[in-house]
């Protein structure tokens, strides 16, 4: 699937549309962790379309249309074939293997319609057969013998794998917290799930999520990546997007209410059946996944007021340990806020009301007066006092 299939297009050319439908249904192909094929099949579609998903915000299986060109042509020519059309859709992200693409077409002598976007139109095409880049290069390899497999980005580099092949072989789990597909955050304890047909890979991107990472933080970060590729045409989608996000500000900021988590609950579900595209559906899994699998960190957030962390600098304080303070001054100086009061040879103290938390005054301090707290904090100076003077 990663190399160039050139014995893909004589064999393509030799078939029958009849025998085409056969192979792709004996096969039981699948559209890339989504339903067989065979079910999405119109039995008169206006064209056929093959794009990756909406929701796909890493682009990194265009790699394997640049792999292989010849591939993905057969397999566009194939459907096309097999419908009675004379040519077919293809949407990219960039123009990196168009000139490839267009050769291989020419030898298949069928019309390649290329367009470069983030985004397919589903109102558009909507009574187009939409396949999936992966799902027409295994239209390829079943044509020439070869068993369906999928493809994934592990640290960057895509791999062809075979089908129930374990995560944990693919990744190591040992020393994450979490392991994310399709934007949906796995504890490490259950993956001994395997890669099946069935599940959604999306941009077939598995990442680790490091034990220091605040997921309430990295959902919300999601969440924006998501607002920021949506069109905003459909309402569910482009108003989910926009409350999901206020929430999980909200809830990193501090300023959580108690029906937060319900609310986004029930947002995230509509947008599974409400969005149009895999985008807006796609966008519900991060909020899903906190709720599901990740409750007891998102609880803290949200009623014990910690970061358990230690990401979210809004539960936390920022404080100048009178004890350790020689007075030079420099925190004063670095402060963007001007919230930090003080005088060469007196103990600095913060103003926490204005402080943003940004630790600027963390590192400039050379000896380690200033300390960031999630607890209660001591008793410290409520006056401008001389260095060593200040009494507990």
């Amino acid at each position: 699937m990663l190399e160039n299939n050139a014995e893909v297009i004589e064999k393509v050319l030799s078939l029958s549309a009849e025998q085409i439908r056969a192979i792709i249904r004996d096969n039981q192909l699948h559209n890339y962790g989504n339903e067989m094929l065979s079910e999405q099949f119109m039995s008169s579609p206006k064209g056929v379309l093959g794009a990756l998903f909406n929701s796909d915000l890493d682009y990194v299986l265009n790699e394997a249309i640049i792999k292989n060109p010849n591939g993905i042509a057969a397999g566009l020519f194939a459907l096309s074939k097999m419908f009675g059309l004379s040519g077919a859709t293809l949407i990219l992200p960039n123009d990196s293997a168009v000139d490839q693409l267009k050769e291989a077409a020419d030898k298949l002598d069928f019309e390649l319609k290329i367009e470069i976007s983030d985004l397919v139109d589903v109102r558009k095409y909507r009574d187009f057969v939409k396949v999936h880049v992966i799902a027409l290069l295994n239209i390829s390899e079943v044509l020439t013998g070869n068993k369906e497999k999928t493809i994934v980005s592990i640290e960057d580099e895509l791999k062809e794998i075979d089908f129930d092949t374990p995560v944990s072989e693919l990744v190591s789990v040992s020393e994450c917290k979490a392991v994310e597909i399709n934007h949906f955050y796995y504890p490490t304890a259950s993956m001994n799930t395997c890669i099946n047909k069935e599940i959604s890979l999306n941009s077939g991107v598995i990442k680790t999520i490091e034990r220091e990472t605040c997921l309430v933080e990295y959902a919300k970060n999601e969440i924006l990546n998501f607002r920021r590729k949506s069109c905003g045409t459909c309402t569910f989608c482009r108003e989910g997007l926009f409350q999901l996000y206020t929430i999980l500000s909200d809830i990193t900021n501090a300023n959580a209410k108690k029906s937060d988590v319900e609310l986004m609950s029930e947002i995230a579900e509509s947008m599974l059946t409400q969005t149009n595209c895999t985008l807006g559906k796609t966008a519900a899994r991060p909020v899903l996944s906190l709720i599901k699998d990740w409750e007891d960190e998102l609880l803290a957030h949200t009623k014990k007021k910690v970061c358990p962390t230690g990401k979210c600098k809004a539960f936390m304080s920022i404080y100048i340990d009178p004890s350790v303070c020689e007075g030079c001054g420099d925190c004063i100086d670095v402060c963007p806020e001007n919230c930090i009061e003080g005088k060469r040879k007196y103990i600095s103290m913060i103003d926490e009301f204005d402080c943003t938390k940004c630790g600027k005054c963390l590192e400039i301090c050379e000896n380690g007066a200033i300390k960031m707290t999630s607890g209660r904090l001591p008793k410290l100076p409520t006056r401008l006092t001389k260095v060593g003077r200040f009494k507990k």
